[in-house]
């Protein structure tokens, strides 16, 4: 939905979803909206806990196409391993 703006003079957009992964909502981690292409304006991003994410309109992504990551670290179970960085890409 579109927004109304922010202070910069630029048209946000509030954001929230679920980030699952393999069907299970994502424990925590990172989303960041990296703007792409024509689309001019700040990144931003916010955490992810249980699967959730939001971010309100005056720190939300400007209207256009982005790339977005998800960053997550998790235990491997293997002994001399102890996390793993997931690094998800995505065009929106």
């Amino acid at each position: 939905m579109p927004g109304c703006g922010g202070s910069d003079g630029l048209d946000h957009l509030h954001v929230k979803g679920t980030v699952k992964v393999n069907g299970t909502p994502l424990e925590n981690g990172r989303i960041s909206f990296l703007p792409t292409g024509e689309t001019l304006g700040p990144s931003t991003g916010t955490v992810i806990q249980n699967g959730q994410f939001e971010i309100p309109l005056a720190q939300g992504p400007v209207t256009g196409k982005h790339r977005i990551e998800i960053m997550a670290v998790r235990p491997t179970g293997k002994k001399n391993e102890k996390v793993r960085v997931v690094k998800i890409q995505m065009h929106w």
